[in-house]
Order: C-alpha cells, then structure tokens, then sequence
C-alpha cells in the first residue's frame, strides 16, 4: 500500500521517528540548559542566605555603647548605654582634653 508515489508505509514511518527523535532531543537539551542555570541560581542563593546569616551572627555579637550627658544641679554626669544585644563588659572609657 503505497500513499505517495516512490515511498512506502516504512519511510514514512521511519520519517515520522526521526523527527519525534530529533524534537525529543532538541526538547531534551533545553531542558538540560534550564536545569544547569537553576543550579547555578539556587548555588548563588545559598551563598547570599550564608552571607546573611553570617551577617546576622555578628550583629548579634556586637553591643553597641552610647553616651549621654546628664546635667544634675550644677555638674554634669555621664550616662553610658548599651543599645545592642551583646553584653559590654570589658570596654574602657577615657576622658581627653578639657572643656
């Protein structure tokens, strides 16, 4: 049973494989392209969410010192604070100059 002149079910048949495989492997690379740039994103997210919480770890050990000048009668006193969440346990002060 011929349908075009020349060419039998067969050819044809093997026609239509080969393009379904060429389309499957066309379909196939670009999957493959996606999935190594989605690698490489989440691997530069992981870095970032390291980075951050690196950040964070530090921020959690830094206290943060300030000072205020109270005036009480006649003299003034020194208030000093800490603002930050680390405890601030071996800073020294020294008072400079005159004024």
């Amino acid at each position: 049973m011929n349908f075009m002149p020349g060419y039998s079910v067969g050819d044809i048949v093997a026609l239509i494989a080969a393009v379904v495989s060429f389309v499957a492997l066309y379909r196939t690379r670009k999957f493959n392209e996606l999935q190594t740039r989605i690698l490489e994103i989440q691997s530069k997210l992981g870095e970032l969410q390291i980075e951050r919480e690196l950040t964070e770890i530090k921020a959690k050990e830094q206290c943060g010192l300030g000072v205020n000048l109270v005036k009480v009668g006649s003299e003034y006193k020194m208030r000093v604070f800490n603002r930050g969440p680390a405890r601030a346990s071996t800073h020294l002060f020294e008072i400079t100059g005159s004024g």
